[in-house]
């Protein structure tokens, strides 16, 4: 019989009771849902994005969002660091002066958050020609002037790294032969990572190392749009505005630049690195300190003028050839066989671009430099196909007004490419940390595997062993019984993480270590389950089990077709229990298996919360609750049907 009859239920008071309970549920609801809701939104997000904590991440369906991701995706690789990215964004980009300012301070440029990058206008220019020249001129360009893009930011896998893998996985076969060759200790293909590239640093040398030579040979395999490239200008604006740093904004700096060299440039960004010394213009003496100390050495032609001045600086810095070869840990015949104009761009011995850097910076006259940056062969290229500034502008529909202060439109070639695949960058980034979450879980050891064997005999044993002891104890009056539940709910009175000292030095006396057993055994018998499903069968009529013995049903018989059927319930809420406890244990699980063999999927993920960002954990989230979830959906029903159906009858 209902509480409130139906004329009841009509009363205005009545009426606004029930109105404040729904909205209390409702609110409750909110409460409960918003958390997961906010969650789940955050899982498909990345460090760009994470902290907006919207519903609906603005990415899916804002392209300028969508252009900052796919910016930080291509150029915030772990093989460049953030002054490297800055500064290629410096020659394009507008950032507040006082962060420009605080960085000059510092000789070194902030942080620019990508939401400052906006995306390039290409009204009115003929993007489509400007691109396929750039991946005409891109294909000309010499290897050593790309940096793979797309590689990941932090510890996040990008396509490039993920491309890299799968190129390796190809030429080797197995991660044995992978540890082999590069002489690592590697568990799977997902833990080979691509060497740093760290091509700006001054007298940077490659690694003569195998996995060196293999991702220089994987790098010619890439498509122009996955590289990004050499960027020079950029830092020779930011060693101008270091130099020039006096006063609060860039407006003041570039004043003082202007009047010391009596030049008319309204901002830094339209100063173009010469690339020689007599290109330079009123710039030279600053130009010639950049040249002889920032400058890379190996995007540096020098003349072989300078030759015999090499010779002599190496003579003066060794005394001896004897020395030399001391020193450099190799025979050397003369000080005339290393030459300053020999092929730097792709040499790697360490001590001769060491000897290098001191000689070009003490010794080589500037007037013997060339500066081949990617942005002077490029103006050169243009120089060669088109011949004139005008010609330039008619192709692209641009307002150059020389071909010598001509920028790399990076900006534009970013936006066409994202312009030209907007859908499925949106799609990469939904799908981007949940790939990263199952191909972690997936590729290490067996996790899957043994998170199934484990979870499956666990609910075996919790709906075999403990209805019996619960069974017997309540359907034999036994003299120890109630000791026996004394005993049981006593185990109850102590947190697990008790017991788990006493279980692991068991098991390795045991030598069960590392097995399934380790993991089984311990839980075979769970006090709380017995108790649970004793007091259960006490409430079972009696006349049940009487019914079935004067028609001859054996103990077993009367247990598996009469009690556990109407136990259902009861069972189905024991199997959720077991199956949230088995599936979620990490703790113990590693304890008694540490061989990573026999982690389960808890133990991976917990492994990869220790490095991966906020974001990805997230998704780890997610992930890890759909198993509980469905054992949910699907027990909840037998739940719901144990309690309503007594009730309807």
């Amino acid at each position: 019989m209902p509480l409130i009859d139906m004329v009841g239920r009509k009363s205005p008071r009545i009426i606004a009771i029930f109105a404040v309970m729904y909205a209390i549920l409702i609110l409750g609801g909110i409460t409960m849902v918003y958390p997961f809701a906010i969650m789940l939104s955050n899982s498909i997000t990345d460090d760009v994005d994470f902290k907006e904590f919207n519903l609906i991440p603005r990415y899916t369906h804002d392209d300028e969002m969508l252009f900052r991701k796919f910016l930080a995706l291509k150029y915030a690789t772990p093989s460049a660091n953030l002054p490297f990215v800055n500064e290629r964004f410096g020659e394009r980009v507008d950032v507040s002066s006082t962060n420009k300012a605080m960085a000059a301070k510092n000789d070194k440029i902030l942080p620019i958050e990508f939401k400052e990058v906006p995306k390039a206008d290409l009204a009115g220019l003929n993007g489509k020609k400007m691109y396929e020249d750039w991946e005409a001129f891109v294909a000309e360009l010499p290897l050593n002037y790309k940096i793979g893009g797309f590689k990941g930011t932090g510890s996040m896998t990008g396509p490039v790294e993920n491309k890299f893998r799968v190129w390796v996985q190809k030429k080797y076969g197995t991660i044995a032969e992978v540890n082999k060759a590069y002489t690592s200790e590697y568990l799977d293909i997902s833990s080979v990572r691509s060497p740093v590239e760290r091509l700006w640093d001054r007298v940077y040398t490659l690694e003569a190392s195998p996995l060196q030579k293999d991702f220089t040979e994987f790098k010619k395999t890439l498509n122009s749009d996955e590289y990004f490239f050499i960027n020079s200008d950029g830092p020779w604006q930011t060693f101008l505005r270091v130099k020039y740093n006096k006063k609060s904004t860039d407006e003041d700096n570039l004043a003082d630049l202007n009047l010391k060299n009596k030049t008319n440039f309204t901002e830094f960004n339209q100063i173009v690195l010469a690339p020689t010394l007599n290109a330079a213009g009123a710039l030279k003496e600053e130009w010639k300190e950049f040249a002889k100390i920032k400058y890379p050495l190996r995007y540096m032609l020098i003349s072989r003028k300078a030759d015999p001045l090499f010779s002599e600086f190496l003579r003066e810095k060794y005394k001896t050839v004897k020395i030399m070869s001391e020193v450099w840990a190799e025979k050397i015949t003369s000080f005339d066989s290393f030459k300053a104009s020999g092929d730097i761009l792709n040499s790697n011995q360490r001590q001769y671009f060491q000897c290098l850097g001191e000689f070009v910076a003490k010794k080589l006259p500037a007037e013997y430099i060339t500066l081949n940056s990617t942005e002077n062969l490029y103006r050169a290229w243009l120089k060669n196909k088109y011949g004139a500034a005008a010609k330039v502008n008619e192709a692209y529909g641009t307002k150059i007004v020389s071909l010598d202060a001509a920028r790399v439109p990076y900006q534009i070639f970013d936006t066409f490419e994202f312009n030209a695949k907007k859908s499925q960058l949106r799609w990469y980034f939904i799908q981007r940390n949940y790939n990263e979450v199952f191909g972690y879980v997936v590729l290490h050891g067996k996790a899957v595997l043994n998170t199934v064997i484990y979870v499956l005999a666990v609910i075996l044993v919790t709906l075999t062993i403990n209805p019996m002891c619960a069974y017997a104890l309540s359907r034999f009056k036994l003299s120890y019984g109630n000791k026996v539940l004394l005993f049981l709910l006593a185990t109850m009175a102590f947190p697990a993480e008790v017991g788990m000292i006493p279980n692991f030095l068991l098991l390795k006396n045991l030598h069960l270590l590392n097995t399934y057993w380790a993991l089984i055994l311990p839980g075979l018998a769970n006090g709380f389950s017995i108790f649970i499903l004793k007091g259960f069968f006490d409430s079972l009529p009696k006349e049940f089990y009487e019914a079935a013995e004067m028609d001859g049903a054996s103990e077993l018989n009367i247990f598996f077709n009469i009690t556990l059927p109407l136990a259902q319930p009861v069972l189905a809420y024991l199997t959720i229990g077991a199956f949230v406890g088995a599936y979620g244990a990490f703790m113990f699980a590693m304890l008694v298996c540490q061989d990573p063999n026999m982690w389960t999927i808890m133990v991976w993920l917990y492994q990869m919360w220790e490095w991966a960002p906020a974001h990805v954990r997230m998704a780890a989230y997610v992930v890890a609750s759909i198993p509980t979830l469905l054992i949910f959906i699907f027990a909840q029903r037998i739940i719901m049907r144990g309690i309503i159906i007594p009730v309807q009858h």
